[in-house]
């Protein structure tokens, strides 16, 4: 128990020092969407929540499309594709697949960290 403590604390004193190193780029320049300017993050990705928001647009205009091609209707299923296409593109540059390697290597450590811990103090209760 004692190494895998030793274990995340190292991982979360390195995490941070790597990115540091990484991040010898400069700040890329605001993105502009309508009235609002959003600062990229230093790696010239969108910030989580508006990749968010474009993960969910991308869902709803496929259910849109899925409809549009039920009524039969081209025009309708020919502009929702060509709007998910422009939201696909979007979502390939600046959200980087909405996949940070480090993040979800992280999380899937602090997971089962607490798995084991849980098991480890209820006695295998959990």
């Amino acid at each position: 128990m004692r190494r895998l403590a030793i274990f995340v604390m190292g991982i979360t004193l390195l995490l941070p020092a790597l990115q540091a190193a990484a991040e010898t780029t400069p700040p890329p320049p605001p993105i502009q969407f309508g009235d609002r300017t959003i600062e990229p993050d230093p790696a010239g990705r969108m910030h989580l929540s508006e990749c968010k928001k474009i993960a969910k647009q991308i869902i709803h205009f496929e259910n849109d499309k899925a409809m549009a091609d039920e009524r039969e209707n081209a025009l309708w299923a020919n502009a929702t594709q060509a709007h998910l296409n422009r939201l696909e593109n979007r979502w390939d540059d600046k959200c980087q697949n909405g996949v940070d390697e480090w993040q979800v290597a992280f999380n899937y450590l602090l997971k089962t960290a607490a798995k084991v811990a849980i098991r480890y103090f209820t006695m295998g209760g959990f």
